[in-house]
């Protein structure tokens, strides 16, 4: 088997994870540290490989403050909206590059934008998600003034997230993602070329994974 990247959500299968970085693996997690240490998985805290908090700023200050503390003691990749200095080893997100590579906005996630980024590098030939329901019932979080009724940020995720996972197949990767996933429904692409929805993170207010 070639390389592996492990995207890491926070779901409560996450425990099934492996505990140790098997060999030829990158492991990628999200967000704010302490839902790892709140969810089962402590581990992701010692054993990521690159991390990513893809909000805007001032919501990360403002609700997760003793994150960025976290941030600037690391020795391992950051990434964020834009790089920070006082972050030593925080690197600015290449959204560009991506939506040029593939030719889309179509992004209503943090996991969506990571699994377009593991191909962007082309480095791996088989992504991994360990973590995730993507469930479409949970209710919407901050802002939603791009909602319509009966709408949500998590009932967006489920058929981007579909998308990207054919995309990659297209381009030659292997992507597994934990059964749990197949129990909400049909796990069937949207239409890329009709959203018209926000850029996740960059032009909303709020979200989660």
């Amino acid at each position: 088997m070639g390389r592996i990247v492990q995207i890491l959500g926070a779901a409560p299968n996450i425990e099934r994870c492996p505990k140790a970085l098997p060999p030829n693996t990158e492991r990628w997690c999200l967000n704010n540290p302490k839902i790892y240490e709140n969810h089962l998985f402590p581990s992701a805290i010692t054993t990521y490989t690159r991390w990513f908090n893809l909000h805007p700023r001032k919501q990360i200050d403002k609700l997760y403050p003793r994150s960025v503390e976290w941030f600037r003691h690391q020795d391992k990749p950051i990434y964020l909206q834009e790089a920070d200095k006082s972050i030593r080893m925080s690197r600015t997100f290449p959204k560009d590059d991506i939506m040029r590579e593939f030719n889309t906005r179509y992004f209503t996630s943090s996991l969506a934008w990571c699994m377009a980024f593991a191909m962007l590098l082309k480095e791996f030939d088989r992504i991994e998600l360990w973590g995730f329901y993507l469930s479409q019932t949970r209710a919407p979080i901050g802002d939603d003034t791009e909602l319509r009724p009966g709408d949500s940020l998590h009932g967006r995720q489920r058929p981007c997230v579909a998308y990207w996972v054919k995309r990659a197949r297209e381009a030659g990767l292997e992507v597994w993602y934990q059964p749990e996933v197949d129990t909400f429904g049909p796990f069937v692409p949207g239409n890329a070329a009709a959203y018209q929805g926000p850029l996740y993170g960059f032009e909303t207010k709020y979200g989660h994974v």
